[in-house]
């Protein structure tokens, strides 16, 4: 067992660092050290057969390099088969932790953010991924409950979180519901929710079973804007606390019925 997880731990690095170090390995391996000035016989020995160790070692790096290129081009067709797979709410709360945080990673990778899965290695300070696109980072904690409604405390913590990690955004996913004082609470603090019948409509969208709007549309006034999710008007709303506060956002005027925001766009 020891030995396939070594190997299995090999196999997370990226391609192209496997590949580097094998290159590495091999220039220090035959052309460095065996011509090194080393007075001391031992070392010097030793010097003198690095080339016939670096040659098989960097091989086998190479080997390594190539399987973990295929993992992850393995890894990438699994994430997008479950995203295509999932074709409601109860097919989304059958997943396990793990396929849920997968499928949320996915579903915003698809949108052009570079995603990192903690995937439960570690301590993860309430953090499951971490989006990243035009120099921002929003932290996301995922959580996959099929019955109880997540309340105020997910939500304060979760500020907590960002704030400690200064965050430009934060984000609860959930395949469940939020409690009113919650979504009341992450409105005042610019966390965005996103409750089981959003997430359905998001992965909707990212499919693209959901009609865009036209690049060469006109923008639309901030005060007229439609919410994203159940096309309602908008209203203007100021976040008061957290590290968004004095920011100004637009809300769904049917709030707390839907959820939706989006940032105000200039017309």
């Amino acid at each position: 067992m020891a030995r396939q997880s070594s190997l299995s731990l090999w196999l997370t690095f990226p391609w192209w660092f496997l590949t580097l170090l094998a290159a590495i390995v091999y220039a220090v391996g035959v052309y460095g050290l065996p011509n090194f000035p080393i007075e001391h016989p031992l070392l010097a020995g030793l010097a003198s057969r690095m080339p016939s160790l670096a040659k098989p070692l960097s091989v086998a790096l190479l080997v390594l390099s190539a399987g973990s290129a295929v993992r992850s081009m393995f890894m990438r067709l699994q994430r997008r088969k479950l995203l295509a797979r999932q074709t409601g709410i109860e097919s989304i709360r059958s997943l396990s932790w793990k396929k849920f945080e997968q499928l949320i990673g996915e579903a915003y990778r698809q949108q052009g953010y570079l995603v990192n899965e903690n995937g439960g290695s570690g301590p993860d300070d309430g953090i499951d991924l971490t989006l990243t696109r035009a120099g921002k980072h929003t932290l996301v904690q995922c959580k996959h409950w099929r019955s109880n409604k997540i309340g105020v405390p997910i939500v304060r913590e979760h500020l907590g979180v960002m704030t400690a990690h200064k965050a430009d955004h934060g984000m609860i996913v959930s395949s469940g519901e939020f409690t009113a004082p919650a979504i009341s609470f992450a409105v005042d603090n610019g966390i965005e929710l996103i409750d089981g019948a959003a997430l359905v409509k998001l992965l909707s969208h990212v499919r693209g079973e959901t009609p865009s709007a036209k690049a060469d549309k006109p923008p639309v006034p901030a005060n007229h804007s439609q919410c994203p999710l159940c096309k309602a008007d908008m209203v203007r709303r100021v976040a008061r606390r957290g590290p968004q506060a004095g920011s100004t956002f637009m809300g769904c005027s049917t709030y707390p019925a839907c959820r939706g925001t989006r940032d105000i766009r200039v017309a």
